[in-house]
């Protein structure tokens, strides 16, 4: 019944303002809204979905170029030879990697 409200509302309480500005604040807590790349994929999510890409070292040979040159080393001159780069194809730059990389490595692998 439209009746039974009263408009304009009462202001908040003290206790549910506290309670908005704490969970707002623990909302912006800089480890859960930072990014990261993944070092397989280049994915960017946040830092506290990633996990540590040493736990994920042993399963970087499917990543290895073996000589398809997938992978190379920037030319300045066109007259410079091709060279590929060596290991695993991930991205040097970050040291974490996103979970569902090794979901996807662990179904390529049940399928060989």
């Amino acid at each position: 019944n439209t009746e039974d409200v009263k408009f304009p509302p009462k202001p908040p309480s003290e206790q549910l303002i506290q309670k908005v500005i704490h969970e707002f604040s623990s909302s912006q807590n800089p480890a859960l809204i930072e990014e990261s790349g993944c070092a397989v994929c280049g994915t960017l999510c946040p830092k506290s979905k990633l996990a540590p890409l040493n736990n994920f070292k042993d399963k970087l040979t499917l990543l290895i170029d073996n000589g398809r040159s997938v992978t190379r080393k920037e030319r300045t001159h066109k007259s410079h030879h091709l060279n590929a780069i060596p290991g695993p194809v991930i991205e040097t730059k970050f040291d974490k990697y996103v979970p569902l990389v090794l979901r996807l490595y662990q179904k390529i692998k049940h399928l060989n």
